[in-house]
C-alpha cells in the first residue's frame, strides 16, 4: 500500500455513528468531495454510504479516527503533569487509573493549549482505548475493506478542531463539548487557546435510553435506545423529559470546569441528525446550541468544501473528521500532528519510498579548436637583394 496514493478516506467509528470523509490527497489545498455520517444500527444505511462513497476503489486507504466502547478520558492536574511526562510513565499512568481488565491499552496524548506533545510538565489530555476494543474497530474498518494509512483519536481531534473553530469565531466565552458515551460523559471547556476545564460526569447514553423508555411508557430499553435513533420520530413533547437525567448529572460538574463558564455547547457520541438532544440538553443546562461556521472554518484551515457539501449541513461534531483531512502528510504518515496524534500500537502506512536521482554527467569537453597558420612565404636574403643592387 503506498501513502501516496490519490483517494484518501478519513473515517471516523464510534459507539452508533460512522462519520466518513473522501478527498484527494494528492492536491493542495485539499478538497472535500463528500461528507456524510449513518447510524451503525442500520446495516443497509451503513453498505449504501460505503458503496457510494468509495465508489470502484478495491482497497480504500483511510485514516481512522477511533471513538470505540469501552474508552477512556483523561486530562492531567499539576502533579499528574510533573510526574507522567514520558511515553513510558503514561503506561504506569494507565496502569494505575484504567483498571486491569482495559490493559493493554492504544493511546494518544497531548498539550491541552496547542495540541503538541506535552514538554516540560505541560497539563496534557490523554485518550486511552483498550487493545481489544481498538482491535475490534479495526476489524470492522478492514470488513469493509479499509486499508489504514495511520490511527487516532476521535475525542483528541474534535477538541483542537472545536478550539479552532471558537477561536476563528471569535467567541468571548468557551463552548462545552459533551462527549457522550455509554455510561458517562466527558465535558471539556474549550476555548481558542485549547481545553481550559475538564470533568467526568456518571451518565450517558444509557441515561436517555432509560429516560425515553419511561416518558414513552416503552417495555423494553433496547427498543427505547433504538428509537432515540429514528429519524422520523417527533420527540418534541418528550425531549424535556427524555434529557432530564443527563441534564442533571452534568449540571453536578459543571461548576468544575471553572471560569468563565461555556455559554454554548457542542455533543459528540451522538449523530447530527439527533440534534434535538443536544438543543434540549443546551436548554436544560442555559446554554445555547454552538453552530460553527463551516465555510469560514475551513478557510481558515486550508480545506474546501466540494460542490456537493452544505457548508451549513456540517455539524460541528465532524470537525474532528476534517481537522484529520488538514494534518495528515502523505509523506510522512506517523507523523505527530497538533491535536492529531497517532495511537499507539496501531497500523502506520509506511513512508513513500523517493527513487534516488542519479546526477547528470557533467557535459563531455568540447574539442579543441586548433589553429593552423598559413604556410610561410619563401624568404629572400636581404644581402642578395643588396648585391643586386649594386650590380645594376
Amino acid at each position: 500500500m503506498s501513502a501516496t496514493d490519490s483517494n484518501g478516506y478519513f473515517v471516523e467509528l464510534g459507539e452508533y455513528s460512522l462519520i466518513i470523509a473522501r478527498t484527494n490527497l494528492s492536491h493542495r489545498p485539499r478538497t472535500v468531495d463528500d461528507l456524510r455520517e449513518v447510524w451503525l444500527g442500520d446495516a443497509a444505511a451503513v453498505d449504501a454510504a460505503l458503496n457510494e462513497i468509495k465508489g470502484s476503489d478495491g482497497a480504500p486507504r483511510a485514516v481512522a479516527l477511533l471513538r470505540p466502547k469501552p474508552r477512556a478520558t483523561f486530562v492531567s492536574d499539576a502533579a499528574q503533569s510533573k510526574r507522567f511526562n514520558t511515553a513510558a510513565s503514561i503506561e504506569e499512568f494507565l496502569k494505575e487509573n484504567l483498571g486491569a481488565e482495559n490493559l493493554p491499552a492504544n493511546w494518544s496524548w497531548c498539550s491541552v493549549k496547542d495540541g503538541r506533545p506535552p514538554e516540560n510538565g505541560a497539563t496534557w489530555m490523554l485518550d486511552a482505548i483498550p487493545t481489544s476494543a481498538t482491535d475490534e474497530a479495526l476489524g470492522k474498518l478492514r470488513g469493509w475493506s479499509f486499508e489504514f494509512l495511520r490511527c487516532e483519536s476521535a475525542s483528541l481531534a474534535v477538541a483542537g478542531a472545536l478550539s479552532t473553530a471558537v477561536r476563528t469565531a471569535q467567541l468571548g466565552a468557551p463552548v462545552l463539548l459533551c462527549d457522550i458515551a455509554e455510561t458517562r460523559t466527558f465535558l471539556f471547556s474549550i476555548s481558542g487557546q485549547g481545553i481550559v476545564g475538564f470533568a467526568t460526569a456518571p451518565v450517558g447514553f444509557d441515561s436517555l435510553a432509560e429516560a425515553t423508555q419511561g416518558a414513552l411508557g416503552l417495555k423494553f430499553r433496547g427498543s427505547a435506545a433504538r428509537l432515540l435513533f429514528n429519524e422520523s420520530y417527533d420527540f418534541a413533547d418528550s425531549a424535556v423529559k427524555i434529557v432530564e437525567p443527563l441534564a442533571a448529572g452534568l449540571q453536578a460538574v459543571l461548576s468544575s470546569l471553572g471560569s468563565p463558564a461555556p455559554t454554548q455547547l457542542v455533543c459528540t457520541g451522538i449523530l447530527a441528525k439527533q440534534a434535538w438532544i443536544s438543543n434540549a440538553l443546551a436548554t436544560a443546562l442555559g446554554l445555547k446550541p454552538f453552530v460553527a461556521d463551516a465555510s469560514a472554518w475551513s478557510a481558515a484551515q486550508g480545506v474546501t468544501l466540494g460542490a456537493n457539501i452544505k457548508a451549513e449541513n456540517v455539524a460541528p461534531s465532524w470537525l474532528g473528521v476534517l481537522s484529520a483531512i488538514v494534518a495528515y502528510d502523505p509523506r510522512n504518515p506517523g507523523a505527530a500532528a497538533p491535536w492529531n496524534p497517532v495511537l499507539t500500537g496501531t497500523p502506520v502506512a509506511a513512508a513513500p519510498i523517493v527513487p534516488a536521482i542519479a546526477p547528470e554527467p557533467p557535459p563531455a569537453p568540447k574539442p579543441a579548436v586548433v589553429i593552423t597558420p598559413p604556410p610561410a612565404k619563401p624568404w629572400k636574403s636581404p644581402r642578395s637583394n643588396l648585391s643586386q643592387s649594386r650590380r645594376s
